[in-house]
């Protein structure tokens, strides 16, 4: 708002910053303001200064705020009216101060927060402070910043120390080289990870490997046990059956010993027998 009515003109800064009080004469010895019609150049040129700086206020705010200003007439009445609200009076604003002072110096940056992301919280106390009229020294924030990184960024830190005079290091500076350190690191352990994980894939890889070898082998071994057992199953048969058929003939020989032997006696017998009845 401060830079916005600045930029106005010359006229609408001096209207909020040293008041606007209206041009009078004197009638009749009394004092009674100078009509509009009778302004000087100067007087005319106070006047469009005084309501542009109002009007700009009025446009920045919202309704409910405006409501607080709504009956002032001059730009100096409305902006310390908006003073008082917005920072409270003198005290009010002492111990505002002495909370924001009380917030950066506990600022800490965790171990999950990047540098952007701090960097924001830091300029945002900063500017807390700001708008309450008191400033903190870039140096000061800078010395903050160092001291408050996790100790992932001490090796930086401590190179910072060395290169650089601290009192006279801009913050711009410093966020672009915590920034650039905060990158290299995030691309090394991106690389490191993904090396991890393909030494992980290719031990698994040889691990499978290894494991569908030895079950080949283990596969050959019993084909080779089970061909084994399948030719001696087929040798005790072949021995079973010549054995069985070898008996056979030799029973089908003695039978036809025997019928011989038979067919002999009754022979004999039968000449025998002839022989006697002559």
């Amino acid at each position: 708002m401060i830079f916005f009515i600045k930029m106005l003109d010359g006229k609408a800064w001096k209207a909020l910053v040293a008041g606007y009080d209206p041009f009078m004469i004197t009638v009749n010895g009394v004092s009674v303001p100078k009509p509009e019609v009778d302004w000087t150049d100067a007087e005319e040129q106070a006047s469009v200064g005084k309501a542009r700086a109002l009007n700009a206020i009025f446009n920045g705010i919202d309704l409910n705020v405006f409501k607080l200003i709504n009956s002032c007439s001059t730009t100096k009445e409305a902006w310390k009216t908006l003073e008082v609200a917005y920072e409270g009076t003198s005290k009010v604003k002492i111990l505002r101060l002495q909370l924001i002072t009380s917030k950066f110096e506990a600022l800490r940056m965790t171990e999950d927060e990047s540098v952007s992301d701090y960097n924001k919280r830091v300029l945002e106390i900063a500017n807390e402070s700001l708008l309450l009229g008191e400033k903190i020294p870039d140096s000061k924030i800078v010395r903050k910043e160092l001291r408050s990184l996790p100790r992932k960024f001490d090796m930086k830190v401590t190179a910072i120390e060395e290169a650089h005079d601290i009192t006279s290091l801009k913050l711009d500076e410093l966020f672009g080289s915590l920034l650039t350190f905060e990158m290299a690191t995030a691309d090394r352990e991106s690389k490191k990870g993904k090396e991890i994980a393909f030494k992980s894939t290719h031990v698994d890889e040889e691990a499978v490997s290894d494991t569908e070898a030895n079950m080949d082998e283990s596969i050959a071994l019993l084909t080779k046990q089970f061909t084994n057992v399948l030719r001696k199953l087929k040798n005790t048969n072949a021995t079973g059956m010549n054995g069985q058929t070898s008996n056979q003939y030799r029973k089908r020989n003695d039978d036809s010993l025997t019928r011989r032997n038979n067919e002999n006696s009754d022979r004999r017998s039968d000449g025998y027998i002839k022989k006697k009845g002559r």
